[in-house]
């Protein structure tokens, strides 16, 4: 038997090991690749219905990004991917180089002189980076949800959190709710 034959039979066999525990990460991977790639699709494909051009790879990074975040904060809840998504269309429409009239930025409309930049070292970084800006978003929402500890007023809170007398301004949440309908929509048939 060659070396090259070797080889060849060994990464079969460390394949098939792979397999027979159960996991079959190179499967595992294109998988996950072929979820983002078509979902993507499906938000280029609904903003240009609506006139605005959109990168596949801008939805593609932003998805990833969530994803990231999700699983290592929000594990057990109550924020998803979709939630991301839906934050994104009603923060930018997904539009990187977004500022805001207060001066935030990027996708999320992360302000440069957030507590949240210096916490996660990331205040001398480039906000309108999509991971950048995600990881920011992420410890947004991760800090009011614990202030606020629940869904409805840590979603509201994400743009501020405002009262009209004894009654919270909810017209975010309902921008938030017809956003995350739209995600809904467009997943289709793709699970979370």
């Amino acid at each position: 038997m060659t070396i090259f034959e070797c080889r060849i039979c060994l990464s079969g066999l460390i394949l098939s090991l792979f397999i027979v525990m159960g996991f079959d990460f190179f499967n595992f991977q294109a998988n996950s690749a072929i979820l983002n790639s078509g979902i993507s699709e499906r938000f280029v494909n609904y903003y240009w219905k609506k006139g605005i051009k959109l990168n596949n790879r801008t939805i593609s990074k932003v998805l990833r990004a969530a994803d990231v975040c999700v699983s290592n904060k929000f594990s057990d809840g109550p924020f998803s991917s979709k939630d991301f998504l839906a934050l994104a269309m009603i923060e930018s429409n997904f539009s990187q180089y977004a500022i805001g009239t207060h001066g935030e930025r990027g996708i999320f409309q992360i302000f440069d002189y957030h507590n949240e930049l210096r916490e996660l070292n990331l205040s001398n970084k480039n906000i309108f980076d999509i991971d950048i800006n995600v990881q920011a978003a992420c410890h947004v929402l991760e800090k009011k949800h614990i202030i606020r500890k629940d869904y409805y007023e840590t979603i509201i809170s994400y743009n501020g959190y405002r009262k009209i007398g004894n009654r919270l301004n909810d017209n975010y949440w309902k921008r938030f709710i017809v956003a995350r309908k739209v995600v809904e929509d467009l997943y289709g048939g793709f699970n979370d």
